[in-house]
């Protein structure tokens, strides 16, 4: 189970309270590597690095974005990955195979292959909203990176540019830029988890109650045209000033 390290009161689910330096090293405890790092409370927490498991924490972030903002809309949603991976790399030290069963371990390797998994999870969710959400991910050369390779920092730059020469690439970070700039509100945060679709907006101009009690009549046979019963529905209605709409 994840936990969130935040710098804002959260209710019940608050994490520890400690400093950043903690944080960070609590983040990074990849088990491959590094021993579960610890930090005095109370209660005692005891932190593995949150890459095993949820090695994309988007989905997460959505959801605390859901529950501290619940009366705002989202309006770029920018996810960056750290390249595709063929085999996950979790390296078979002496001390992982000393606490850790060889099925345990393999275990690892395939949860943390969830990443690529929830970032078309999360695609499929604001599929029917145009320019909200955006997925930049080196696609080849990465494979054989493993997290204990940090002596390889320029093999991954050259990877990265040469990613970003790509047209496409270079076509969805002009879009991402724009979507930020202008930072249009699309997807209530209310609706966050749903699949969310927006149907083409409806202009009724009314003047007359007669118009109103026409357009009443008719909002059902709209209102049907979403996908499922639980997606959210979209209508706006423009009035006259003093019309009762």
């Amino acid at each position: 189970m994840p936990i969130a390290f935040r710098s804002y009161p959260a209710g019940a689910l608050e994490g520890p309270k400690c400093a950043i330096w903690e944080t960070l090293c609590a983040t990074m405890a990849h088990p491959a590597l590094f021993k579960p790092f610890e930090i005095d409370g109370p209660p005692k927490w005891s932190f593995t690095g949150a890459d095993l498991g949820c090695n994309n924490p988007l989905r997460h972030v959505l959801t605390e974005v859901k529950k501290v903002y619940s009366n705002r809309h989202v309006a770029t949603v920018l996810s960056l990955g750290t390249g595709h991976i063929n085999t996950i790399q979790v390296v078979n030290t002496y001390w992982l195979q000393q606490f850790l069963p060889a099925a345990v371990i393999a275990a690892m390797r395939s949860i943390a292959a969830n990443t690529e998994g929830v970032a078309q999870e999360i695609a499929r969710q604001f599929s029917s909203t145009k320019d909200i959400y955006f997925r930049l991910n080196v696609d080849q050369g990465l494979q054989s990176v493993g997290v204990e390779k940090w002596e390889q920092l320029a093999e991954v730059a050259a990877h990265t540019r040469a990613y970003m020469r790509l047209a496409e690439v270079d076509q969805a970070m002009d879009q991402a830029a724009k979507a930020i700039v202008t930072s249009e509100v699309k997807v209530p945060t209310e609706h966050i988890g749903m699949q969310y679709t927006t149907l083409n907006v409806v202009r009724a101009d009314i003047c007359t109650c007669a118009q109103m009690g026409q357009f009443r009549s008719q909002f059902p046979a709209m209102a049907c045209r979403s996908r499922s019963p639980m997606e959210p529905v979209q209508l706006r209605l423009w009035g006259t000033p003093g019309a009762k709409t």
